[in-house]
């Protein structure tokens, strides 16, 4: 995935950047892109106006339906878990879940 993006890379792709969270390779369920309140080329579009957007920033928008307390069963992470983010065509984050010290 690239570490710069352009403008001009996503043109017209706005509600069609797909999104991916993966729980282990599970595939947790994701809101269609019509349920979004925010278009995710304006949010960071707005935000790079506001501040330098660097490369390896994080941009946090919320939690999507089916996660956590509101699955059944309950599903929560825990140390050993691996939790995958993706935006198509901007990046992936990885992240393992550790035990608090």
């Amino acid at each position: 995935m690239p570490n710069r993006l352009s403008s001009s890379a996503l043109a017209g792709r706005d509600y069609r950047c797909g999104t991916w969270t993966r729980l282990y390779r599970q595939l947790i369920p994701r809101p269609e892109y019509s349920c979004r309140i925010f278009r995710i080329l304006k949010l960071i579009a707005y935000l790079s106006s506001v501040f330098t957007l660097e490369p390896g920033d994080i941009i946090s928008t919320g939690t999507p339906a089916g996660v956590g307390f509101a699955r059944t069963p309950p599903r929560w992470l825990k140390a050993g878990d691996e939790v995958r983010v993706q935006v198509e065509g901007i990046g992936e984050l990885v992240n393992p879940v550790v035990m608090e010290a």
